[in-house]
């Protein structure tokens, strides 16, 4: 009876060398109790705070999922004319800067019936939009107002401007003009220009800047006296909205410049934020470089600018301060910030090898991956 007891103590934790399949279940059983049964505060430290992962990372993507794929319901607190209850439907909507973008925005606002204020240092196409908006809206308010955005730093720049609003009742301010016009965009000097980087600083930095800090005191006051809200839209790029076709060299003060111009005018935006939340809602909008107004290049990556806009003016139904606007451009843009830098620098120098004019063409060396260029 001993002999028998001892055995099957023995054959309970350890496996028979003629019973494997009897004794790894019990193997397998018992090394789990002894986890159970130990405390392990490490092991508990490690489950919660990967579970405080998992249930961010789920949170924002309902989040997400929400604001780009659930459609908005009419409600008593929201109803369907949200940007009109919000803000005052007749007011006004200054626009700086009639690019691709500005002018999607301003068709946005410009369905809801909110008159326009477009302001842009083009004349020609200032009055081609002037015209199609009249044509399109004919029962809003148009005004147009014409200014150099290469002389904002000077004096009275501003003056100037707010001169022309001074008896307007302006609710929201859209800023198109830090790194999403590509007609400034192309003077971006390739070598150490100065004058030119001056004005390419001057005209996309200065004109939202200085306008955002003269109209932030009077969206305060049209709050204190009729509570009705007011908005600061900005738009900055976070990579140039047209692609370059120069193979010999990154020009990287060219994109230093553009990066630097962007940021200010992301921190600016959400420096202000902070004291002006009562009063008004702040959208920092970062456009991807896949918006064309070529429909025939229409697809999932590739979308126009009037989808774009409407698709980044829902944001404000739900409390956004910084979006992507488009559904796959945030996607993009998490997956950038997810990676290296350093990473980016390789695939954007493979890919410029393998755009060579001569063509590309691998070769393997000892083992490692070289790139010569070849004619065919």
């Amino acid at each position: 009876m001993i002999l028998s007891s001892q055995f099957s103590s023995r054959t309970s934790y350890y496996p028979s060398t003629y019973g494997l399949k009897e004794g790894l279940p019990v193997v397998s059983s018992s090394l789990s109790s002894m986890l159970l049964q130990r405390d392990l505060p490490g092991l508990r430290v490690f489950a919660t705070i990967g579970g405080i992962i998992v249930a961010r990372f789920a949170y924002r993507l309902a989040k997400y999922a929400r604001r780009h794929f659930v459609p908005e319901m009419p409600t008593i607190r929201r109803p369907i004319d949200f940007l009109e209850t919000r803000y005052g439907s007749g007011s006004w909507v200054l626009v700086m800067g009639m690019n691709q973008l500005g002018c999607a925005f301003a068709h946005q606002f410009a369905k809801r019936n909110f008159s326009l204020v477009l302001v842009d240092d083009d004349r020609k196409r200032l009055d081609q939009h002037l015209q199609r908006f009249q044509k399109e809206y004919p029962l809003i308010l148009i005004k147009t107002i014409i200014t150099n955005f290469e002389l904002a730093a000077t004096e009275g720049w501003v003056d100037s401007i707010l001169k022309d609003l001074s008896k307007l009742s302006i609710s929201v301010l859209v800023n198109a003009t830090a790194g999403v016009d590509s007609k400034h965009d192309e003077k971006f000097p390739s070598s150490g220009d100065s004058e030119e980087t001056r004005k390419s600083v001057v005209a996309q930095v200065f004109p939202s800047m200085l306008l955002t800090q003269a109209m932030l005191p009077r969206l305060k006051e049209r709050y204190n006296k009729l509570q009705i809200r007011g908005a600061i839209i900005t738009l900055t790029a976070t990579t140039p909205l047209r692609s370059s076709n120069d193979t010999k060299s990154p020009s990287w003060l060219s994109y230093a410049l553009y990066q630097s111009m962007c940021r200010f005018s992301t921190t600016f935006a959400k420096t202000l934020s902070v004291d002006a939340t009562e009063a008004i809602d702040f959208l920092i909008i970062h456009p991807g470089p896949n918006i064309s107004c070529d429909r025939e290049t229409k697809s999932m990556f590739a979308i126009t600018p009037q989808e774009f806009a409407t698709a980044s003016i829902q944001q404000l139904r739900y409390g956004v301060q910084e979006t992507s606007g488009w559904w796959d451009h945030e996607l993009q843009q998490w997956f950038m910030e997810s990676i290296s830098l350093e990473c980016l620098h390789y695939a954007w120098m493979w890919r410029k090898r393998q755009n060579h004019p001569t063509g590309g063409v691998d070769t393997r060396k000892k083992g490692k991956l070289k790139y010569s260029c070849r004619k065919h």
